[in-house]
């Protein structure tokens, strides 16, 4: 299966210059007690040896001049160095594209954190998102009641803000801690007061329902202090350790050349020639599934015009200052494309890849349904509602409008029975399926809580990726709830969701809506709304599929 991939190589070979300015140094990674000896400091970046990459819970798959790193489930690259016959990789280029947070500590160690994306509070629950796995510990402090959530390993981005209650504050209590803090001297201890290291966690402090008065603060980074709403000296039982971030210096640039070329019959690229390398690497995502957004962190010296800028699938490119020095270029495409990024010192290149299977339309591919759940496992319920029969009423229509448009339908189940994960996505490999599509129903800890519909893909696969976005565009047009957006499954587990992990094709996990929510399960029960995600689903396809061509129903 094909990975997203972000090269970054502003290095060059090992010289005697750069081995003079080596230090050793250790690494303390999230939530682990110990630290990692071994590993080397240049400037601001620290290198760790490749023998030492399990010693932080990751795997190296092979390695050249770059190492392919499997870091919590997520593949990724990082340049290597051979210094004295031992091969090292670059630890910080690596965090970086994890989305974790780095910083030397005061006393030279180099620390490596997840990054919090999210953190909510709702009714009786609280739930958090990070980058990297932590770990969570649940105690009590006195004088007065307080509830206190400790969660090792993570820090929150100096320029996020979140939104949380009256009565709960947080802040960096160690350096690799931070502590979520809840006055009310009737809140429990959750059950379990130690779970394994996890990225998202949602935890019940039920009957306790927090205010439902919000407060937006800054939130505190590994070098923050507490502030207004933040911890105050009560809530520490030791004096809190800063980290000092590496300073990030943007330095004036300008593009000096872009073009548009072909790389191959089925594939083009978007090079852009810039005057110095620029930090942080460029990030690209999808504004919607033919219009791509590429974004540059950098002081622009002069203006940039990238008009006139064609090519087999670019329609357009065009530049746009945003504020804090940002740089976003957008870029329309005539057809559905994935996207590689790859920069390398002064060279920034945005392939433009023709996605799997597609080109000749939808009429005689073979894509394989999945009617999620089945048999004993009724997958979420609602009273009498049962996801496995939703999603077996959803996949027949779909089987359906998709063998009417021209295609080959399997099946993994059209009746009441439970199927293994994995033999569903194998039934796609063994028949040459252009794709797989797996139908779900999403619920949330409380009635009413959640709403909306969203799409999976596996880790950062750009043809599933662009397979999710192209379905979501339609089925919100016609599922009348919130559009929750395409989203990689290592959100949920950091291996992804077995259907799509094992599938060698491209896939997809469809979440229609929340069956524990009123209004969803109202829409969801209906066969005309049924009808229309399944309509919806087939045009998502044939846009990934490149095939505009309506086929007229008699």
């Amino acid at each position: 299966m094909r990975k997203l991939l972000v090269c970054l190589v502003p290095w060059m070979a090992v010289t005697a210059a750069w081995a003079q300015g080596l230090t050793p140094v250790t690494v303390a990674y999230t939530f682990s007690e110990s630290s990692v000896s071994g590993a080397l400091r240049f400037n601001d970046e620290c290198w760790l040896p490749l023998s030492s990459a399990s010693a932080i819970g990751w795997r190296v798959r092979s390695t050249n001049d770059l190492a392919d790193l499997d870091a919590e489930g997520r593949m990724i690259k990082a340049p290597t160095r051979v210094i004295e016959n031992k091969k090292y990789f670059s630890l910080s280029e690596a965090a970086r594209q994890v989305g974790a947070i780095t910083g030397w500590r005061e006393d030279g160690t180099y620390q490596v954190l997840g990054q919090i994306r999210s953190i909510d509070f709702i009714g009786s629950s609280v739930r958090v998102d990070s980058t990297l796995s932590f770990r969570a510990n649940f105690s009590r402090l006195d004088s007065p009641n307080r509830l206190v959530i400790d969660l090792a390993g993570v820090a929150t981005p100096a320029t996020s803000s979140f939104r949380f209650p009256t009565g709960v504050r947080f802040g960096q209590f160690k350096p690799n801690t931070m502590r979520i803090v809840i006055d009310d001297p009737v809140v429990a201890l959750p059950k379990t007061t130690r779970p394994g290291a996890l990225r998202h966690m949602e935890v019940s402090l039920a009957p306790f329902k927090f205010s439902e008065n919000v407060i937006t603060e800054p939130s505190f980074n590994t070098g923050g202090s507490p502030q207004s709403h933040g911890l105050d000296e009560g809530d520490f039982q030791s004096s809190p350790t800063k980290i000092i971030p590496p300073a990030l210096e943007i330095v004036p640039v300008d593009i000096t050349s872009a073009a548009v070329r072909e790389v191959s019959s089925r594939s083009e690229a978007l090079n852009l020639a810039i005057s110095a390398p620029i930090r942080p690497q460029p990030t690209v995502s999808y504004e919607n599934a033919t219009t791509i957004l590429l974004r540059l962190t950098a002081k622009l010296a002069n203006s940039v015009n990238l008009g006139g800028l064609k090519g087999k699938f670019v329609e357009s490119v065009d530049a746009k200052k945003l504020p804090n020095d940002e740089l976003q270029i957008r870029i329309a495409t005539k057809r559905p494309v994935t996207f590689e990024l790859g920069a390398s010192g002064r060279v920034i290149a945005l392939k433009l890849q023709q996605p799997r299977f597609s080109g000749t339309g939808l009429s005689g591919k073979t894509v394989v349904v999945d009617a999620g759940h089945g048999g004993p496992d009724s997958g979420a319920t609602s009273g009498s509602t049962k996801e496995k029969d939703l999603t077996l009423a959803v996949a027949k229509l779909l089987s359906a409008e998709l063998t009417e448009q021209g295609a080959s339908v399997i099946m993994t189940r059209n009746t009441d029975v439970r199927i293994p994960l994995k033999d569903r996505s194998e039934i796609a490999n063994k028949n040459g399926a252009a794709m797989f599509v797996s139908v779900h129903i999403n619920s949330s800890p409380g009635t009413n809580r959640s709403s909306g519909t969203m799409s999976f893909y596996h880790m950062k696969n750009p043809d599933g990726m662009l397979l999710a976005r192209c379905i979501q565009d339609e089925m919100i047009k016609v599922t009348g709830l919130p559009n929750l957006g395409h989203v990689s499954d290592s959100r949920i587990y950091s291996t992804g969701f077995a259907v799509l992990r094992y599938s060698e094709v491209p896939a997809v996990l469809l979440e229609l809506a929340f069956i524990n929510h009123s209004r969803d399960r109202a829409a969801m029960t209906q066969a005309a709304w049924q009808q229309k995600v399944a309509e919806a689903v087939t045009r998502g396809i044939k846009a990934y599929l490149g095939d505009d061509k309506e086929t007229q129903k008699p």
